[in-house]
């Protein structure tokens, strides 16, 4: 059966509001103006450095799990209120995960493709960033999971602010923090880097997307994702 994707469509133009929730706080502008691709060589040598470059701690960094020093990296970009970014998580992700990610035999990294409603989006990642600031990735992809799981309550139910707050306490993030969180620029610049370097270097357009070891894989369900890993890890071992 086929993933079900989300797209993002055209340039983003995103603003953080100052609702009378005070779900949104003023953070700034997000936009993706780049969709063209770059050759392979480009590709991985721009990619190389910024992986580099997002070696450091807490919220900035490049969320990872699986060896680093692992010859297979599989990066996926997804969105937070994507529901096909949802279904794989809750139902493929943790198979791959068994297999390939917690057994070292894969570099997993996570990177931001904000779909809509892309104002929840941005929020959602922003507040998983922040409990990487607490936790470590641990944390960051422990947030990940509560949002995927709940996301039809904080992105279609009438409180968004309390279902994310709920989410946010469970990574040490009280009202006062994740409304402090919110306000970081610093964090969204990191997720609009992510949406640039998503069209630029991969010609990505739908969630969820992934790159295995610099190639945009065209798969449309678990069984051709596993193979492709598969594959992946018997050539490193040649």
């Amino acid at each position: 059966m086929p993933y079900p994707v989300c797209y993002l469509s055209g340039k983003i133009k995103f603003f953080f509001l100052l609702s009378a929730l005070m779900v949104l706080s003023a953070c700034g502008e997000a936009a993706n103006d780049a969709s063209s691709s770059s050759s392979q060589k480009d590709v991985k040598n721009i990619d190389d450095n910024r992986v580099a470059d997002r070696i450091r701690e807490g919220a900035l960094g490049d969320m990872t799990l699986g060896d680093p020093d692992s010859p297979v990296t599989l990066i996926e970009y997804a969105s937070f209120t994507c529901g096909g970014c949802a279904n794989f998580h809750l139902t493929s992700y943790p198979t791959i995960k068994e297999k390939y990610i917690s057994t070292n035999k894969v570099n997993f990294v996570f990177r931001e493709f904000p779909t809509g409603p892309q104002q929840l989006s941005y929020i959602g990642s922003v507040i998983a960033r922040c409990a990487a600031d607490i936790g470590g990735d641990d944390a960051f992809f422990a947030v990940g999971d509560a949002l995927l799981r709940g996301q039809r309550q904080w992105v279609l139910g009438s409180d968004p602010r309390g279902e994310l707050l709920k989410i946010a306490n469970q990574a040490g993030l009280d009202s006062a923090g994740m409304d402090q969180c919110l306000k970081r620029q610093e964090i969204v610049d990191v997720i609009n880097q992510n949406v640039k370097e998503a069209g630029t270097l991969y010609n990505v357009g739908s969630t969820p997307s992934f790159i295995l070891n610099g190639k945009k894989l065209n798969i449309k369900n678990y069984n051709e994702l596993d193979e492709a890993i598969a594959e992946a890890i018997a050539n490193a071992g040649d």
